[in-house]
C-alpha cells in the first residue's frame, strides 16, 4: 500500500510514474472488462474503477512531474499529457468524442 501513497505524493520518479501507470492501464481494463462480463457486473462498476485509477494516475504523474529534476521538457510534456487525460475524463461521459468523429 505504501507504493500507492508514494505514487500519490509524487515520490516515484517521473518515468516510472508515467510509463508504468500507462502500461498497467491496459491489463487493468482488460481484466476488469473480463470480470464484469464473467461476474455479470454492471458497466458502472467497471467504469468507476477505471475512473478512480485514471484519477490516481493523473494526480501521481502531475505531482511527480513537479518534483522532476531533469530536462524541463519532460516535466512539461508529462503535465500536458495529464491535462489531456483530465479533459478526456471530463468530456467523455457527455459523448464529446462522438461529436469529434463526425468531422
Amino acid at each position: 500500500m505504501s507504493i500507492i501513497i508514494k505514487f500519490w505524493n509524487g515520490e516515484i520518479t517521473l518515468w516510472k510514474s508515467y510509463w508504468i501507470s500507462q502500461l498497467l492501464y491496459i491489463p487493468l481494463g482488460l481484466t476488469l472488462g473480463f470480470l464484469s462480463v464473467e461476474l455479470d457486473l454492471p458497466n458502472l462498476v467497471f467504469e468507476i474503477v477505471l475512473i478512480l485509477y485514471a484519477y490516481l494516475v493523473l494526480v501521481g504523474v502531475w505531482r511527480s512531474s513537479k518534483k522532476y529534476q531533469g530536462d524541463e521538457i519532460n516535466s512539461v510534456l508529462a503535465r500536458i499529457s495529464v491535462v489531456f487525460g483530465f479533459l478526456y475524463l471530463l468530456l467523455e461521459p457527455f459523448g464529446f468524442w462522438n461529436l469529434v468523429n463526425l468531422f
